[in-house]
């Protein structure tokens, strides 16, 4: 039997795993471990909003050795924390996008774009996947050009902060990111309309004291950050143009299916705080629920023809890999517009978009299917 956990970058195609499981039954035991991988769609939906379940702890105790402001980021996160403190970080999560601008990404992406090597190729992913997310939101944000440098220049490594097993080297360069990182944001948060008055609104609407509302805010401005170059890069992979991709509303469709062909994140986890009989298996409390959500997207139970990459599909928007429950994806809506205009920008402006090499490499990551590099061609 093939592990329910695997790195990405070790399998080629997950897809074919994914659908002989589902043959198989939508739910299925490691049988050395506490550990359950969810594939059906109703059970990973029922799970993600069942009341038992809880993220697991990514830092127990602190046993990492975070520093004050690392563990201070990490203590708020709302992709991390649970009731009743989940419902604060998200209220401060909610509240951050809706206060965003709309910069303009064309203007963005034509100067990313003015650094293509020889012959009008480019590794897409260097180039623009890694720059454009963060870019659009510092702009968004309100955020001055040397804080902007600086938090573009360090965000890929704060992202460690999220990964459960962290080096010693690791820990101590996010510490030192932290602690520069954690007042710049917070006195940009203090002097710059309209994130005062939600600060106070934050603090008056849960009983807070002025500090704590800051470190919601704050925290989750930067979770925000870390979700842009994790994630947004990993949607944004353009494939084989196909015609018709220069009109937003066709690459809306694209996007979309492509969310639930072949997204980027491929599954998320969590801790059962009691326990549950499902589709006749017992899960018990303390089982880890290893919730993969690429396999969902493939269920013929609720998608007819999965394997077909279909944008006329009459229910791709009920994919499931931007979560469902209390920890759907804050920035799902922010994600699809800013992939679907970023990618028809690019076939509008350039007439052939080809792939230079096709033979695609992934990071060595568990929950993100993240190509390496994505070579393209423009002309």
């Amino acid at each position: 039997m093939e592990p329910i956990v695997f790195l990405q970058s070790d399998v080629k195609d997950p897809y074919s795993l994914y659908e002989d499981r589902l043959w198989e039954g939508p739910i299925h035991k490691d049988p050395d471990k506490a550990l359950w991988g969810i594939y059906g769609y109703e059970e990973c939906k029922t799970l993600l909003s069942h009341p038992l379940t809880e993220i697991p702890a990514l830092n127990p105790g602190n046993k990492d050795g975070l520093n004050e402001y690392a563990w201070l980021l990490q203590d708020h996160f709302v992709r991390i924390s649970n009731p009743p403190r989940h419902e604060v970080a998200r209220w401060a999560g909610i509240h951050l996008m809706t206060q965003m601008t709309r910069p303009s990404i064309p203007a963005i992406l034509e100067g990313l774009m003015q650094r293509s090597g020889k012959h009008g190729e480019i590794n897409w992913v260097e180039q623009v996947g890694k720059v454009l997310p963060v870019a659009l939101m510092l702009k968004s944000f309100k955020f001055n050009a040397k804080d902007s440098e600086y938090i573009a220049e360090n965000i890929a490594s704060l992202t460690k902060i999220m990964s459960p097993e962290k080096t010693k080297e690791q820990v101590t360069e996010i510490n030192t990111i932290a602690t520069a990182l954690f007042p710049i944001v917070r006195r940009h948060i203090l002097e710059t309309h309209p994130y005062p008055d939600m600060v106070e609104a934050l603090s008056r609407g849960y009983d807070l004291d002025k500090d704590t509302a800051i470190a919601y805010v704050v925290s989750n401005l930067i979770g925000l950050f870390i979700q842009g170059y994790d994630a947004c890069r990993g949607l944004l992979s353009p494939q084989q143009p196909q015609s018709g991709l220069a009109d937003k509303k066709i690459m809306g469709k694209w996007v979309m299916e492509t969310l639930r062909f072949d997204p980027p994140v491929h599954n998320t986890r969590r801790v059962f705080t009691g326990d549950i009989s499902l589709r006749h298996k017992e899960i018990k409390k303390g089982d880890i629920l290893f919730i993969i959500l690429a396999a969902a997207n493939r269920d013929t139970r609720k998608f007819d023809r999965p394997r077909l990459f279909n944008i006329e599909r009459s229910n791709d928007d009920e994919h499931m890999t931007l979560g469902s429950g209390p920890h759907s994806c804050l920035a799902k809506y922010f994600a699809v517009q800013l992939t679907t205009e970023t990618l028809a920008c690019l076939f509008e402006k350039y007439r052939t978009v080809t792939l230079a090499d096709a033979n695609m490499e992934y990071e060595p990551l568990v929950n993100i299917r993240m190509p390496k590099k994505i070579i393209i061609d423009l002309k």
